[in-house]
């Protein structure tokens, strides 16, 4: 018999239903304290625990059953973990997953996995709350927390993360994308994040992944990307290409391609 528990009530693995509009929930943990510390913190925010489940093939069930808004979901879990499960369930559902981790190093895949957001164990109500607003912006339904002036029809907006996962010297890090003012690869493909102090991490994440939810970062060449408001100058030769300078004395190529968009930046 699966090991359901809806809110800890009598009616197991069932629905609970709600009388007024409300975002609903479900949590997929397979330690049960993990899950009822979350589900306590989560009616502190007024969101409604319809389920719960302690393995990745009763939450599949469940989601389907339910059609939550928010999905509370564990890395580390036997069988079928997190990420795997993630690839298991439509699109429409991966944008409600919130990973739930006490490993930073997941961060690289929950963030490539395009789930709503990640939380550290154990989670601490302030980054619950901001987790619970960036999912309510991505399906768009911003009447739930504030009122909705988004057209209709309009997709949501990109997600900019809280951190972005990298490493330095074989420690990971969680850094603040106000923090980042390059991002590039090497020869071999690896790409690097230089910091406002001048600190080189490298990360996981692709320069694709940098360029679609960082908007603050300009792309000037194939193997690079700038933070807009850290160019400090730039050069052209002629060739129609060019150099621009960092802060940090960082100096990054500027490819023909890309020298236009560059030239406008400095005009707004």
């Amino acid at each position: 018999m699966p090991n359901l528990r809806g809110r800890q009530d009598p009616h197991i693995g069932q629905s609970v239903e709600s009388p007024c509009h409300r975002q609903r929930a479900i949590v997929v943990d397979d330690e049960y304290y993990a899950r009822s510390e979350l589900t306590y913190l989560l009616k502190q925010q007024h969101i409604e625990v319809v389920a719960e489940a302690d393995n990745a093939v009763d939450a599949i069930r469940l989601i389907e059953q339910e059609q939550p808004d928010l999905v509370f979901l564990d890395v580390d879990m036997p069988a079928i973990d997190g990420f795997k499960m993630v690839s298991m369930i439509d699109e429409l559902n991966c944008n409600r997953v919130i990973f739930v981790t006490a490993h930073p190093q997941h961060a690289i895949r929950a963030f490539d996995a395009n789930a709503v957001d990640y939380l550290m164990k154990p989670v601490v109500p302030e980054r619950l709350q901001c987790a619970i607003e960036k999912a309510a912006q991505r399906r768009g339904n911003l009447h739930v927390l504030q009122a909705d002036t988004t057209p209709p029809n309009a997709p949501p907006p990109p997600r900019s993360p809280e951190r972005i996962p990298c490493e330095f010297a074989g420690t990971h890090y969680l850094l603040n994308p106000s923090d980042v003012i390059y991002a590039g690869t090497d020869t071999i493909g690896t790409v690097y994040l230089e910091t406002t102090n001048g600190q080189t991490y490298h990360t996981d994440l692709t320069l694709r992944a940098l360029e679609d939810q960082l908007p603050d970062m300009l792309r000037c060449h194939r193997q690079h990307l700038v933070r807009r408001d850290a160019i400090q100058s730039y050069r052209t030769d002629a060739n129609y290409c060019g150099t621009l300078t960092l802060p940090t004395t960082t100096e990054v190529p500027i490819s023909r391609r890309y020298m236009k968009q560059v030239k406008t930046c400095f005009q707004q």
